[in-house]
């Protein structure tokens, strides 16, 4: 059974600003477009993940190449809330602890 979370991200531009969110890979994904790859380690052991951008967990979010989308926007010179929806797969195998992965956030506008 999956294991899906929610998270949010703030995003403040002028208004009227066009602009749009790309997510890396992460540092464990083997590569800077390996959207697929996507994982999270703890020492040797990994979790593999995905973050989408839709609450049906249908569409990736990365930076518009290797099946992945973006999502656009446009600034209101206020705070405008993103939801990031993560799942992860399966927790088969897992050994507990810590696990971590670090994904950058690049807005152009």
């Amino acid at each position: 059974m999956p294991l899906d979370s929610t998270s949010t991200l703030t995003v403040t531009c002028s208004n009227t600003t066009p602009y749009t969110v790309a997510l890396s890979a992460g540092s464990n994904a083997g590569g800077a477009t390996n959207f697929t790859s996507r994982a999270i380690k703890n020492g040797s052991s990994t979790l593999g993940y995905q973050l989408y951008t839709d609450s049906s967990r249908t569409t990736v979010w990365g930076n518009g190449t290797s099946s992945s989308s973006t999502v656009p926007g446009t600034g209101s010179g206020s705070n405008q809330t993103l939801s990031i929806y993560g799942r992860l797969p399966s927790l088969t195998g897992a050994v507990p602890g810590n696990y971590t992965d670090t994904v950058t956030v690049t807005i152009t506008y």
